[in-house]
């Protein structure tokens, strides 16, 4: 039976190939998908046509948002997409109910992220313990 460890020699470069992969992918993802999403709201809400078209910002925070998703490890759990989606969707959301209110910081910046986490780690908990069921064909 083969072990899923890395040897002890390999550690070192796994440890210093995960802190890349977190930064580039994940931070440099956050940034990519913020700024992407942040266009299209203003692009939305103040009609600035200096600002990137629709049809280019609207795939850049998508892609920032797969970034993310392999920067923290978590590729082929598409679920996850919902937590990182949810800060520009909440913001987005905000401005449509709320309009311009520059003096306030989002309520639903801090809420959305939270519920969508708890939502999806119960989904994956839920999908796990469905595939552990004794007796259930594959």
């Amino acid at each position: 039976m083969m072990s899923t460890l890395p040897s002890p020699e390999n550690r070192p470069r796994q440890k210093l190939w995960t802190a890349v992969k977190f930064v580039f992918l994940g931070v440099g993802g956050l940034w990519v998908m913020m700024i992407g999403s942040g266009e299209l709201i203003l692009r939305v809400f103040d009609h600035d046509d200096r600002m990137i078209a629709v049809w280019l910002s609207l795939p850049l925070a998508c892609m920032g948002a797969l970034a993310m998703l392999a920067g923290v490890g978590l590729w082929g759990r598409w679920a996850y997409l919902w937590i990182f989606l949810s800060l520009p969707l909440s913001l987005f959301l905000e401005g449509l109910i709320r309009g311009r209110d520059a003096g306030k910081l989002p309520f639903g910046l801090f809420i959305a992220p939270v519920v969508s986490y708890a939502a999806v780690k119960g989904y994956y908990a839920w999908k796990d313990a469905r595939l552990r069921k004794p007796g259930r064909k594959s």
